[in-house]
């Protein structure tokens, strides 16, 4: 083999993404990994949520938004109803969307991108890129792994953004490998952070999406934003 296709091939993308993992050279994933497993087991205490649609030209067309608030109650988690709105009208508990939100699954797993892996079939490789987030100099890993959504599984490509010192994840970048016919764009972006009492937490789920149907174009940003976290009992 010529001598400067095998070292393309030895340093490309897709070579280093084999290095997964189980790799124990990568000290600063399993930092990641021992952070994760440490504090997958807690519960946000307040849930926001905000849909909102843009037009074509990326004028607000409308908004959405959601208000709920957890606790441990009758040995599980109950959701309870804090406010809710379309653009500007109030909606009341008994609403649909307000429903649906209301009868989500908020039980910690233990397992992630990050801790007990195996489902999802992580591979990544830690780039020569940084960047810095919140006022912490992260480095960059690009990542491939699966998701079992809908009873189907679905490939994603992304980034990981660990604090270059301690490993702490700050951030999460990923899009699907193969997007519907109808989906032009599709980015979700995961941010977390360090709160008050020391815990590692999700922080925000930011979903960014443009559809194309027919000869409507339809942008929509979803948002999650999560606090006053609280640990589920016998985790």
């Amino acid at each position: 083999m010529n001598k400067k296709i095998f070292f393309m091939l030895l340093f490309s993308p897709a070579f280093l993404l084999m290095l997964n993992a189980d790799n124990p050279a990568d000290i600063l994933w399993q930092k990641a990994e021992k952070i994760a497993f440490e504090n997958w087991n807690l519960v946000p205490g307040r849930i926001h949520k905000e849909k909102k649609v843009y037009k074509k030209n990326g004028k607000l067309k409308s908004t959405k938004e959601v208000i709920l608030e957890s606790n441990y109650e009758d040995n599980k988690i109950s959701l309870h109803f804090v406010q809710a709105r379309t653009d500007k009208k109030e909606l009341t508990e008994e609403n649909s969307y307000v429903l649906a939100e209301m009868n989500k699954d908020y039980y910690p797993q233990n397992n992630s991108i990050f801790h007990n892996a195996e489902k999802f079939k992580v591979k990544y490789y830690r780039t020569n890129e940084t960047l810095i987030i919140r006022g912490r100099k992260c480095a960059i890993y690009d990542i491939e792994f699966q998701q079992v959504e809908d009873g189907k599984i679905v490939e994603y490509l992304g980034k990981v953004f660990l604090d270059a010192k301690n490993g702490t994840p700050y951030r999460l970048e990923k899009t699907a490998k193969k997007l519907p016919a109808m989906m032009k764009s599709f980015l979700e972006t995961t941010e977390y952070e360090i709160d008050n009492n020391g815990n590692w937490i999700t922080k925000s789920e930011l979903t960014a999406t443009k559809a194309k149907l027919l000869l409507l174009t339809i942008t929509m940003h979803l948002k999650y934003t999560y606090s006053d976290y609280w640990k589920f009992p016998g985790k």
